[in-house]
């Protein structure tokens, strides 16, 4: 069996950088501006970089389609926090 040498170009000493995309966190919020009922299709919208018109098609498609959009409507309108509002 071969035995392979250390990695290169991987320092086991070197330090975090503090500003990588990692340390980037999302949260996902109930939209203040970009609400039909509830924020919650807004929300989704803003989370993912989508059109919130996509995100309001799908659940009314899952809602007709066995009534699930209505119910992940309603559980999300009551797990998923309102955005903070903008200090002023």
């Amino acid at each position: 069996m071969v035995r392979m040498g250390p990695p290169v170009g991987l320092d086991p000493q070197a330090p975090i950088a503090k500003g990588s995309a990692m340390a980037e966190t999302r949260k996902l919020y109930r939209s203040r501006s970009n609400r039909q009922v509830a924020g919650v299709c807004g929300g989704l919208a803003q989370y993912f970089n989508l059109d919130a018109t996509l995100i309001r098609i799908l659940f009314v498609v899952l809602a007709v389609l066995g009534g699930s959009g209505l119910l992940i409507y309603v559980a999300m309108w009551i797990i998923v926090p309102n955005e903070p509002s903008a200090a002023a």
